[in-house]
């Protein structure tokens, strides 16, 4: 997971990247101490599930990108499977290359399945 968004980090203009669980509990995070990643995390997670509820209730459900544009940063949302899959990105950032890499990213993610929470391993399919 942390070679994930380790990779995605490496998009110019991106901050850092965190995945989190529909909860708000922080799974894994790649972005500056100086940032509350706790706060991030449940920020988001209640914003990701608050749209894609939404999104349900009207069948417009699918791999959806939600883009929180403040005066400092932009964040990206983006469900995967098992979570959200976020970005923090200067505001001079291409937006259309975060996309691409996020995108990559979450098919990535969806493709990787927790074998235990507290062993701290994670087991990829074939091909990762």
């Amino acid at each position: 997971m942390r070679e994930v968004l380790h990779q995605l980090n490496r998009t110019k203009g991106v901050l850092g990247s965190l995945l989190t669980a529909p909860d708000g509990l922080l799974i894994a995070a790649e972005l500056n101490s100086r940032y509350d990643r706790d706060g991030v995390a449940a920020l988001t997670a209640g914003i990701g599930l608050t749209v894609s509820s939404w999104l349900e209730r009207f069948r417009a459900a699918g791999q959806t990108l939600i883009v929180l544009d403040t005066t400092a940063v932009r964040l990206f949302i983006s469900a995967v499977r098992w979570g959200f899959l976020v970005v923090m990105a200067d505001k001079s950032a291409s937006t259309g290359a975060i996309r691409l890499d996020l995108k990559a990213a979450a098919t990535r993610l969806d493709h990787i399945r927790l074998l235990s929470p507290d062993a701290g391993t994670e087991e990829t399919s074939a091909g990762d």
